[in-house]
């Protein structure tokens, strides 16, 4: 009997030692996986996407390319006395008719500016005060209709003027200004006309441009062509004396002395063409030239 409960106590004791391995072991708790990072730490050497392009900030897209050389900044425009607001407004359609129109030296913007910026009482007017009952039935101007003068009086900042000229810038930017001369008061276009004024339209009888006599820095000129006279010539002047520095043109007071020699020596000429006559008729004395 002794026997026989041995062996039943060591049956039972292998039956539960075989329940217990026959359990299912719990599964381990998985460690958590690695934080998924939108982009990867950056290597040392970094890959070129070449299908991904910066975009480029708004400021940058109206910007002048480093290549042309010469741009206006908002700094430039505040030293000639344009108020903020006209900067915000103009700077960027100035700087685009600059590289059009190759107003690319730092002559040729000093006079350029100078210019427009008196016409345009420092950026304040794309249109002219006056009525233009003046230019009514004006055939040199094109302006053969009734209303004309009113209708096609100084717009742009070089202000455009007259039927026929509204028809030339019209036709270079392939838009109907005839039967809209109001819309040369929008910015980009007062900016785009005094640039196509300055560099395609006004020549003298060599063909010779208003950009090509800024080149040579023959400011009388270019006041005659742009003004048919030499009206505000002091402003225009006091205007180029500063863009002078502003843009690094090299002996700058020396060329300030160069005018008003020259004109100096010209106020006793007698014999002079309609053009000097009108230039000189400003400068009656040495009194005049102490003002510059």
């Amino acid at each position: 009997m002794e026997l026989v409960k041995l062996v039943i106590n060591m049956v039972s004791n292998l039956m539960k030692a075989l329940k217990t391995n026959t359990k299912a072991k719990p599964k381990p708790t998985p460690s958590p996986s690695p934080i998924q990072h939108e982009r990867p730490v950056i290597p040392t050497e970094p890959v070129a996407d070449p299908d991904h392009i910066d975009p480029v900030p708004e400021a940058d897209v109206v910007d002048v390319p480093p290549e042309v050389g010469v741009k206006i900044t908002s700094s430039h425009l505040h030293s000639l006395g344009v108020k903020t607001e006209n900067v915000a407004k103009y700077l960027a359609p100035l700087n685009s008719a600059l590289i059009k129109y190759s107003i690319d030296t730092p002559l040729k913007v000093a006079h350029f500016l100078a210019q427009v910026l008196h016409e345009s009482g420092c950026l304040k007017y794309t249109e002219e005060l006056a009525s233009g009952d003046k230019y009514e039935g004006r055939a040199d101007l094109g302006n053969t209709h009734p209303g004309d003068g009113k209708l096609f009086k100084g717009r742009g900042f070089i202000q455009i003027t007259g039927r026929s000229n509204y028809m030339a810038y019209g036709k270079h930017i392939s838009q109907d200004l005839v039967a809209n001369p109001t819309k040369l008061n929008d910015p980009v276009l007062a900016c785009d006309s005094a640039g196509w004024f300055w560099s395609v339209f006004k020549k003298d009888k060599t063909g010779k441009s208003l950009n090509a006599m800024a080149e040579s820095d023959d400011f009388l000129r270019v006041t005659y062509f742009i003004n048919g006279g030499t009206n505000g010539i002091e402003h225009r002047f006091s205007l180029l004396k500063i863009a002078y520095k502003l843009f690094g043109v090299s002996d700058f007071t020396e060329r300030v002395e160069k005018f008003k020699n020259y004109a100096k020596d010209n106020l006793t000429t007698v014999n002079r063409t309609s053009m000097q006559k009108a230039l000189f008729a400003s400068i009656p004395d040495l009194a005049t030239l102490a003002k510059y």
